[in-house]
């Protein structure tokens, strides 16, 4: 027989940190937004149904104590970043009930909040610190070589703009904004 765990504080501290995304919490897990892993939403869900890290350790190959980090780790984690979900809730909601139209998918990669695209999380925290709100902002204030030199990024970092760009037939604003051309194959 499996022990089990009961430990309430960490139960109710997740259930405190989840009550801002109660709301639209399925949306937002499937939505470049989320911040969370796969893994985590998992162990959410279990978690909140169990109260058991036991029960963690039967669907996911971790320990009882990993669980139980995990939970922290992610209790943290939503609370850390509450804004970002804010931030996303409010521009999901906007165009829900029409007050914010992207004529084109084009038009939503340029125009839409850097952390609602489906960049990596480390091109999103990128965004943060250099506090551009978008990928057009990034592009106006920004030529490559500023963005390798003095925001350090990488060049990883920088393909995966310029990708994003080629995906939407925007490569003519890699040579109008300073940006080195690469193939789109």
């Amino acid at each position: 027989m499996k022990a089990r765990f009961a430990p309430t504080k960490a139960w109710k501290e997740l259930k405190t940190a989840l009550l801002p995304y109660n709301t639209l919490f399925d949306e937002w897990v499937q939505s470049p937004a989320c911040f969370l892993t796969v893994p985590e939403i998992v162990e959410i869900n279990i978690y909140l149904k169990t109260r058991c890290y036991a029960a963690i350790t039967e669907k996911l190959p971790v320990s009882i104590v990993t669980a139980a980090n995990d939970i922290l780790k992610i209790i943290s984690k939503l609370n850390l970043r509450k804004d970002d979900y804010l931030t996303w809730k409010q521009h999901y909601l906007n165009c829900l009930r029409g007050k914010l139209v992207y004529v084109s998918e084009a038009d939503q990669l340029l125009n839409a909040p850097a952390l609602l695209q489906y960049f990596s999380p480390e091109l999103k925290t990128k965004f943060k610190i250099m506090q551009v709100e978008t990928l057009y902002d990034l592009l106006k204030e920004y030529s490559e070589n500023d963005l390798l030199e003095y925001w350090d990024l990488d060049q990883k970092q920088l393909l995966e703009i310029k990708k994003s760009l080629l995906k939407f037939n925007l490569s003519y604003l890699l040579s109008e904004h300073s940006f080195q051309r690469i193939d789109s194959g």
